[in-house]
């Protein structure tokens, strides 16, 4: 028998996917870049005249990214929960809650009914979290942590469809519907998205962001790829003339060239965390940012090959 609507409970009921095959794979991988980075950065201090050993810098960079990157994939995966509170189903992901209130659901339905279907975004044993389609319900998002599609139940809207990863989905459809059947009084009268603590980042649909990050990227790597190439095909000592004065001739080790990368690698990092940091407040600024880095760069790689060429 369902409940009545007397009978039915205002408060919230969380149900929590199965998350450690998918939670353990990406701490894993975390582990796996620090482990890395220590390797890289051991290299790397061991001699800072050496291009190649510059290379094990980047490689340190590169590896904390990664690491920190799917170390907040795997927080957000042990995290990911779907609740029901009074009218609304709540995923949780990461710094986002998707409200689906459930007045604007209009079937429930096990993924068995959709099948085997590709899925783009975070794709893993143990971790789903992206989008796909079918032929019957159109576009899926998935938060899920599955291992077969049986696992999964599917919300399907008239905007999309969701599917979720429920241990007991028995008790979870039962739940959906003795508040639907009571006409719960949703939290939110429409199906959105909004973040927990409202840092909705725009920068994945800001293609002038990502067109500028690439463009101020480009020279950064052609002074590396340059300095790896060319940097041992000079001499010891390295000869710097002066404009202004042409008689004029200075003697340096060659080491001193290095400083120029060194700069671009601190202008290119520094640029980008400024950048990302100033992007939710003004855009405007981390584009100049991002555009004056690229051209700065794109400066030191021309001195670059004229200090290569002229030594």
């Amino acid at each position: 028998m369902f409940a009545s609507a007397s009978e039915v409970s205002i408060e919230a009921t969380v149900y929590l996917p199965p998350r450690m095959l998918g939670a353990f794979l990406s701490f894993g991988v975390s582990i796996w870049s620090a482990f890395l980075v220590l390797v890289c950065f051991n290299i790397g201090i061991s001699n800072l005249a050496d291009p190649r050993e510059l290379a094990s810098f980047v490689l340190v960079i590169l590896f904390v990214l990664l690491g920190i990157t799917f170390f907040w994939w795997g927080i957000n995966i042990w995290r990911l929960s779907y609740s029901f509170r009074a009218g609304n189903l709540i995923v949780r992901w990461g710094l986002r809650r998707i409200i689906i209130p459930i007045s604007e659901i209009r079937e429930v339905v096990s993924g068995f009914e959709v099948g085997k279907i590709e899925i783009g975004g975070l794709n893993w044993w143990g971790c789903h979290v992206g989008t796909g389609f079918s032929e019957r319900f159109g576009e899926i998002q998935f938060f899920s942590t599955h291992n077969s599609v049986e696992e999964n139940v599917v919300i399907v809207t008239d905007r999309r469809a969701y599917s979720l990863t429920i241990s007991d989905i028995n008790t979870f459809y039962q739940d959906y519907l003795s508040r639907y059947r009571a006409g719960a009084k949703p939290v939110s009268a429409e199906e959105k998205t909004e973040s927990v603590f409202g840092m909705d980042s725009p920068i994945w649909d800001d293609k002038s962001f990502q067109a500028l990050l690439g463009f101020a990227s480009v020279p950064f790597l052609g002074i590396l790829v340059y300095t790896y190439i060319f940097y041992e095909r000079l001499p010891s000592a390295v000869r710097i003339f002066f404009p202004e004065a042409k008689s004029i001739v200075e003697i340096f080790p060659r080491e001193e060239l290095l400083k120029i990368v060194y700069v671009a690698l601190g202008i290119f990092f520094c640029n980008i965390v400024f950048a990302l940091m100033v992007h939710f407040r003004a855009r405007s600024l981390s584009i100049w940012l991002l555009f004056g880095g690229g051209i700065f760069n794109s400066l030191l790689l021309a001195a670059l090959i004229i200090a290569f060429e002229k030594g």
